[in-house]
């Protein structure tokens, strides 16, 4: 996390900051912990099972290189390939891992999208990690004094530090072998603006959580790499993301305490108040320009005819049916056969689509004698048999009208139109 200045001088923050920097990519252990809660158990709460909150714990990912090394921070997925995290969270050349196995590369030719004047930024990822979409807290201002759950995957408590029993407790933060996933409560003191100190420059929205001693051993706080991890707020029985990890009061250490004099606070970017803006710069896939950048086609690569996964689909008829651009599926390329009915011999086109194409396609099955003239009236192509796919295709099949002995030479094409 980023720490606002609280030290005795510009300079001795500075060294601050750049000791934060140089941690960040020292390598970690596997088995580690996370976040900083009350009870000083680092091997509580690293699991959601049974708890109701399985999807969001999902949701949360951890920014790293592909060894697992390298952590600078945290992530919540929010839809498809498209990620949040805090906006000084380093991407440079990593991967995201939501349960510490599976690493889903960043997508480099993605320029982060920083939101506003907010601690907050919107990246992607190459591939899909198959995830619920996570819904949005949209009630303005009616935070403050809502219990929330934190979910972050930063570091621990220090396990070489002594055990404590008092009511107020201050625990130091561990090293990188206590980095793992875990979840937490608080509650959101406040809703106010966070405006720009030295060393760090963002104005924003923002809520504001406090470490309290009297909340059980669930409440937490907030430790170092669990900035742009999640702070979800239950509504209508589902648990929507309320805010993004920025900021922590105190660095280092986190203290619990009922006194407000005494007690650390956390920063997270009011998600309310952003979250149009967010969706906005999320790539409509119902438009070809959306469904290229979603698919990380960029350049050359984004060209009608270019075919990336060497199938035999141009990306003009990958986008119309729907199929990976980036994965090779011959079997869903149309193909031509030739088909024998009372004793003639046709020629025949198979295609298969999605049973509903994209906004704005269209598409005819021309035929020509000569590859100049093309038409696609019923006396000289027709469709003859369609059939319903339990993957939600429809395979059509189209026939020259008049069979081989009749015309000799024909030809047919695939024609894909945008609006």
């Amino acid at each position: 996390m980023h720490a606002r200045r609280h030290l005795d001088s510009p300079l001795g923050y500075q060294l601050a900051l750049i000791a934060l920097m140089l941690l960040s990519f020292l390598g970690i252990l596997p088995k580690a912990k996370a976040l900083i809660l009350y009870s000083g158990d680092n091997a509580a709460n690293t699991d959601a099972t049974g708890t109701g909150k399985e999807t969001i714990f999902n949701s949360v990912a951890r920014v790293c290189y592909a060894s697992g090394s390298g952590t600078s921070g945290s992530a919540v997925s929010i839809s498809g390939k498209y990620l949040l995290t805090a906006n000084h969270v380093s991407l440079n050349n990593r991967y995201v891992t939501f349960d510490g196995t599976i690493f889903y590369k960043i997508d480099p030719e993605f320029a982060s999208i920083k939101i506003e004047e907010a601690d907050c930024k919107l990246f992607k990822l190459i591939e899909d990690p198959n995830l619920p979409d996570t819904l949005f807290y949209t009630q303005i201002n009616t935070e403050s004094n809502k219990n929330t759950t934190l979910i972050g995957w930063g570091r621990g408590r220090d396990p070489n530090q002594a055990n404590q029993t008092g009511n107020a407790r201050t625990w130091n933060w561990g090293d990188n072998s206590t980095i793992q996933k875990r979840w937490g409560t608080n509650r959101i003191a406040s809703v106010q603006l966070q405006e720009a100190d030295t060393g760090y420059n963002y104005n924003y929205h923002s809520l504001k959580t406090n470490l309290d001693s009297n909340n059980g051993n669930n409440e937490a706080g907030l430790g170092l790499f669990d900035s742009g991890s999640g702070l979800f707020i239950k509504e209508d029985g589902i648990w929507k993301l309320a805010g993004i990890a920025t900021l922590v009061s105190t660095n280092e250490s986190s203290t619990f305490s009922g006194s407000i004099f005494s007690r650390d606070s956390n920063t997270y970017v009011q998600l309310s108040q952003y979250r149009e803006t967010i969706q906005s710069h999320i790539p409509d896939t119902s438009t070809y320009l959306g469904w290229l950048v979603d698919h990380s086609l960029y350049e050359t690569e984004s060209d009608y005819q270019s075919d990336t996964d060497n199938d035999g689909m141009p990306q003009i008829l990958e986008y119309a049916f729907q199929t990976n651009p980036n994965e090779a599926e011959p079997e869903r390329a149309p193909y031509y056969y030739i088909d024998s009915t009372n004793s003639e011999d046709y020629f025949n086109y198979a295609l298969i689509r999605p049973s509903s194409l994209n906004g704005g396609v269209s598409y005819s099955v021309l035929t020509s004698t000569n590859l100049h003239d093309w038409q696609n009236t019923q006396s000289n192509i027709s469709l003859i048999n369609s059939i319903e796919n339990t993957d939600g295709t429809i395979t059509e099949v189209y026939r020259r009208t008049l069979p081989l002995a009749d015309s000799p030479q024909g030809y047919i094409r695939l024609q894909i139109s945008l609006d």
